[in-house]
C-alpha cells in the first residue's frame, strides 16, 4: 500500500502547476449484507481550467481525485481504501454560485476483499461515482454522491456495494 500511494505521489506532483487544488471530506452510509456499515472519505483534487461544450454559464470540465476510505466492518476488520478517480462535472454557473451534476470511473485498492457478508472478489476495484453539488462563495462546495465499488466480474465473485456520501470540499 505504501508503494502504491509513493508512486502515485510521483505521478500527481505536476498536477498543481496547471490545476486548482481542493480537499474534502464525507460521511456516509453503506447496507452490507445484514449490517449497517459507516464510511468516512477524505480527498485531494484538481479542477482543470479545461472547458468543453462552452455556453456562456454552462460548460463541461474535469477534475482527478485521489481520495482514502475507511469502511467500519462491524464482524470483520475495517477496510481501508485508496481510489483515483477522474471526474467530469456539467456546471450551471449563477452569479454567486454554481451547480454541478457528473461522474466518473475510476480505481480504488482495498485492504480486505470482503465487508460483512459482501465478498468482493478481489481488492482491486473499480470506483463509479455520480455527484450532484453546489459551488458557493467560490471555494466552498456541499455535494451528495453515489459510490459504487464493483470488480466488473472480473473475479469469481463480485458482490459489489455502494455508498451514500454527503461531501464538503474547499477549493484554493
Amino acid at each position: 500500500m505504501k508503494t502504491l500511494l509513493f508512486c502515485l505521489f510521483l505521478i500527481l506532483i505536476p498536477l498543481p502547476s496547471s490545476a486548482n487544488v481542493g480537499v474534502m471530506v464525507a460521511g456516509g452510509n453503506l447496507s452490507a449484507g445484514y449490517l449497517k456499515t459507516t464510511a468516512s472519505r477524505h480527498a485531494l483534487f484538481w479542477t482543470f481550467d479545461d472547458r468543453w461544450f462552452d455556453q456562456g454559464e454552462k460548460h463541461l470540465t474535469w477534475q482527478l481525485e485521489l481520495a482514502s476510505s475507511h469502511w467500519n466492518n462491524e464482524y470483520f476488520p475495517d477496510i481501508h481504501a485508496i481510489s483515483l478517480t477522474p471526474i467530469f462535472h456539467y456546471v450551471w454557473s449563477q452569479k454567486n454560485y454554481s451547480i454541478y451534476a457528473g461522474g466518473g470511473v475510476g480505481a480504488t485498492k482495498l485492504s480486505a476483499d470482503r465487508l460483512s457478508s459482501r465478498k468482493l472478489g478481489s481488492k482491486w476495484l473499480f470506483e463509479d461515482k455520480f455527484v450532484l453539488g453546489a459551488e458557493i462563495l467560490d471555494h466552498h462546495r456541499i455535494a451528495i454522491s453515489f459510490n459504487h465499488y464493483s470488480n466488473a466480474n472480473l473475479a469469481s465473485e463480485n458482490d459489489g456495494l455502494s455508498i451514500w456520501y454527503l461531501n464538503y470540499s474547499y477549493l484554493w
